[in-house]
């Protein structure tokens, strides 16, 4: 099991890079708002990685995150949601240099959909 921080003061760089230690075939982005009805995630709408936690939600929740190998993708989004109200997102690499632009479907495993594919 892994676990990451979330607190006011964390750039949204961090919790991204310490997701990727545990999941480096994964990443995940933060949303302005919820994308989850509709079918198209704009760029526009991600929070920008420099950003702090603090400039980002209303909540001042602090608390950690836990990462293990049988989390799916809706236990970890509703996590983040529910207790430190961030919207996020989950998305694959599909080679060295390029990400999914679709996210990963709330069902999936996120052991078994973290894996090298080129």
């Amino acid at each position: 099991m892994y676990k990451i921080e979330l607190n006011n003061s964390r750039k949204l760089a961090g919790i991204q890079d310490e997701f990727q230690e545990y999941f480096p075939h994964l990443t995940i982005l933060f949303y302005e708002v919820s994308c989850t009805n509709t079918a198209f995630y704009p760029p526009q709408l991600i929070q920008d990685q420099e950003a702090i936690i603090q400039q980002c939600r209303s909540s001042d929740e602090t608390g950690y995150i836990y990462l293990h190998d049988e989390l799916s993708v809706s236990e970890l989004k509703e996590n983040i949601k529910n207790n430190f109200d961030l919207d996020i997102e989950i998305f694959h690499k599909i080679d060295s240099s390029h990400w999914s632009q679709k996210p990963l479907g709330n069902k999936q495993i996120l052991k078994e959909i973290n894996f090298e594919v080129y």
